[in-house]
C-alpha cells in the first residue's frame, strides 16, 4: 500500500476504496490507541465500522510460553541497556532497566530486580517524563509480589492508581486493578471472620471493575487476565 500524502490524517486510511492485502497499524506507545481523539483510535474505529478490517485477538499464553518469553527478555534487556547507555539515550536506558528488573524478579525471584526497577523509574522521572509511570509502577508492584513483598506491592499498585486518577493515563488501569484485587485477595485470605468477608467483597469489586474497563477499552488480553483472576475467586 502506498504511503499517505504528507499531513493527511491517519484515520483517512479507513476511507480508501481499493483493497489492500494487509494493513498493520501500530505504535510504540500503547496508550495512543485508547487516548481520546488520537488518530490511531479513529482509524481503528473507522476500519472496523466499514468492515474493511477485523481485529485478531491474541491467544492466552501457556506457562511454557511465559517462561520462554522471560528467558528471552533478560538477554534482550541487557543488550538494549548496553546500546542505549553507549549512545546516551536516557529514556530508553530507564525503560530497559525496568524491563530487566521485572524479568529478574518474576523469572528468578531476585530481590535486586525490584531495586533495578526503582532505579529505572527514578531515571525516567528525572528526565521530566510523565507518560508510562503507571505502567512502570505496575511492573514494580508485580516484581515486589514475585519476591513475596505483598504489602509493599499493594502500596505500589495503589500509588500507580493514584497517578492514573491524577493524570488520566488509563490504558494500563485494568491491569492495575487486577493486580490490586489479586494482592488484596492474598491479604484477605489471611484474615478471619467479618474482615475476611469484607476483604473478599473488595477484591471481587476490583476485579469486576478491571474486566468492565478492559472491555470498554477493547483491551482483549487484559479482559482475559482480569477474567481469569475473577474466575478463581467466584
Amino acid at each position: 500500500m502506498e504511503r499517505p500524502v504528507h499531513g493527511r490524517p491517519v484515520s483517512s486510511l479507513a476511507l480508501r476504496t481499493e483493497r489492500a492485502r494487509f494493513l498493520l497499524l501500530g505504535t510504540y506507545r500503547p496508550a495512543d490507541i485508547v487516548v481520546s481523539g488520537h488518530p490511531l483510535g479513529a482509524a481503528r474505529r473507522n476500519l472496523l465500522a466499514s468492515g474493511h478490517a477485523r481485529e485478531l485477538a491474541l491467544g492466552t499464553l501457556s506457562g511454557v510460553d511465559v517462561q520462554r518469553y522471560l528467558s528471552a527478555l533478560l538477554p534482550a534487556a541487557d543488550a538494549l541497556l548496553a546500546l542505549c547507555t553507549e549512545h546516551g539515550f536516557s529514556l530508553f536506558v530507564a525503560l530497559a532497566r525496568c524491563s530487566r528488573g521485572w524479568a529478574l524478579a518474576v523469572d528468578s525471584g531476585q530481590e535486586r530486580g525490584v531495586d533495578e526497577i526503582r532505579a529505572g523509574i527514578e531515571q525516567w522521572q528525572a528526565t521530566g517524563a510523565k507518560l508510562l509511570v503507571p505502567y512502570q509502577l505496575g511492573l514494580l508492584g508485580d516484581a515486589q509480589a514475585a519476591v513475596a513483598r505483598q504489602e509493599a506491592a499493594l502500596s505500589t499498585v495503589e500509588e500507580a492508581l493514584e497517578v492514573v486518577r491524577r493524570t488520566g493515563e488509563r490504558w494500563w488501569e485494568p491491569e492495575l486493578l487486577r493486580l490490586a484485587g489479586q494482592l488484596r485477595g492474598g491479604i484477605a485470605l489471611r484474615a478471619r471472620g467479618a474482615r475476611r468477608v469484607r476483604g473478599r467483597r473488595t477484591v471481587l469489586a476490583s476485579l469486576r471493575k478491571a474486566v468492565a474497563l478492559a472491555r470498554r477499552q477493547g483491551a482483549h488480553a487484559l479482559v482475559r487476565r482480569a477474567r481469569e483472576s475473577l474466575d478463581r475467586l467466584e
